[in-house]
């Protein structure tokens, strides 16, 4: 037997879950009574299941905040390149965090308390490899700079993956060169950048769910000699949770800086980034369940090699859309080192109001 049922739940975001049950076999001579037992205990287990696929896409938050984190990094390969006129080449990884704080010690305690109807205004975006390439803009005056960076990452196992891929296209602007204050400090006084970036992630994870149990008396004797049977359905779903993210990010980056000897480099700087894009959440399981009794010989048939049959159930739904903060204000300051003609580049990102992002790039000048 075949059950097929299409759902739609309405909540703060919008859902559809579809649940597909497949029966297992029942024995020719099962009672109508029984076998219609059965079906309704099995339909109510799947119903909890469905329950727990609702609870796992019900989350503005979370999705809002991954949306924010991948549009907030977008403007860390932008910082530190003050001081390189005549162009660089750079390799590294960087990463942002977005949250409703960022008081470490509350957010740990939250996290650890942390079950499928809780939304946290958690996220985060890696790129563990990147490179960038800035030269000078010859088709314009002296001063401009034009970029390119790409990044991505690639992380999985048997429980979890994560997939990134960022591209960025930069024009900047230093008006001036390095003017002297003394014999050691050198200044840039500023350095104005503009940006476009295109960032896309995919991270899922494997949840255990729990078990669910449906128990039913069934009456095998009218004439009640004998007691009645304890028939249980029982599920151990795993729920595969998904969390695709696409945003577009034009940044707009002003910044000065500070050299000593040539050799050590210090920055700050600030800027905005107006994203627009998304983050759609899914979930799905696809499982097998059992049915237990002491008359389970009278249920289910047995297949070639002595097991009782089992029904499946499987169950898909998404959420579409959960965007970024339209505006991210930002401010940084980092340093960079330089041996010879490479060099090493650290910013670190403040992102208003409670983010965080920061990169580790090495570089050389051309």
């Amino acid at each position: 037997m075949f059950i097929t049922l299409t759902l739609c739940s309405t909540f703060n975001l919008t859902a559809e879950i579809s649940v597909d049950l497949t029966m297992p076999d029942f024995k020719d001579d099962i009672s109508s009574q029984l076998e219609a037992m059965l079906e309704e205990n099995i339909l109510a287990a799947g119903d909890d299941v469905e329950t727990t696929i609702n609870n796992l896409l019900d989350k503005p938050g979370l999705t809002g905040a991954f949306s924010s984190a991948a549009a907030s990094g977008a403007s860390i390969p932008l910082q530190g390149n003050i001081f390189s006129p005549d162009g660089t080449i750079s390799f590294g990884g960087y990463g942002s965090f977005y949250s409703y704080t960022l008081d470490i010690e509350e957010l740990m305690d939250d996290l650890e308390d942390v079950d499928e109807e809780d939304d946290p205004e958690v996220g985060a975006n890696i790129q563990l490899i990147q490179t960038g390439v800035r030269l000078p803009a010859e088709f314009l005056p002296q001063g401009f700079q034009t970029g390119l960076s790409a990044a991505f990452a690639d992380l999985s196992n048997s429980d979890f993956f994560y997939q990134n891929l960022t591209i960025q296209g930069s024009l900047a602007y230093t008006p001036f060169r390095k003017i002297p204050l003394n014999r050691s400090f050198r200044w840039t006084p500023l350095s104005a950048q503009f940006a476009a970036t295109y960032s896309g992630s995919e991270i899922g994870a494997s949840l255990e769910t729990g078990t669910i149990t449906q128990e039913f008396d069934y009456e095998i004797d009218s004439s009640g000699f004998l007691p009645d049977e304890t028939i249980t359905v029982e599920l151990d779903p795993t729920v595969d949770l998904s969390l695709e993210t696409q945003v577009y990010v034009l940044t707009a980056d002003l910044a000065t800086g500070f050299s000593l000897h040539d050799f050590f480099h210090f920055y700050l700087g600030g800027g905005v980034n107006v994203p627009w894009g998304k983050t759609d959440i899914a979930a799905s399981t696809e499982d097998e369940f059992s049915i237990s009794s002491n008359i389970i010989d009278s249920i289910l048939e047995v297949d070639e090699e002595g097991n009782y049959s089992t029904g499946s159930i499987v169950i898909s739904g998404s959420v579409e859309g959960s965007s970024p903060v339209q505006f991210i204000p930002y401010a940084y300051g980092g340093f960079r080192l330089d041996i010879s003609r490479i060099y090493l580049n650290i910013p670190i990102q403040y992102t208003y109001p409670d983010g965080l992002a920061s990169g580790l790039f090495l570089g050389v000048y051309l």
